[in-house]
């Protein structure tokens, strides 16, 4: 398990994660700071983040069309994340 808290959103370090087979397992924000938890043998296949001002409407309706779910969520005052993913056994939503 590895985590990061970051002033602004750590794109960069979730990549790095992804590369080395982490994935996100758990998000927090505390006024502008992010804290993002990634963990190995998450029970994912494939992962992405929806970064946006607003609400991802789009991105997430996209995703899920795809077979991501939404796993992990947070807000600061100025942006939303949503981590959206793909869980080893099919959904039964």
């Amino acid at each position: 398990q590895s985590y990061k808290v970051s002033d602004s959103f750590p794109f960069k370090w979730i990549n790095k994660k992804w590369r080395e087979g982490f994935y996100v397992t758990s998000m927090a924000s505390a006024g502008s700071r992010w804290g993002v938890v990634m963990s190995r043998n998450a029970g994912f296949t494939d992962q992405v983040v929806e970064l946006d001002f607003l609400y991802p409407s789009e991105g997430i309706h996209r995703r899920w069309d795809h077979g991501y779910r939404i796993t992990a969520t947070a807000a600061t005052w100025d942006q939303a994340a949503f981590v959206l993913s793909v869980p080893r056994r099919k959904p039964t939503d």
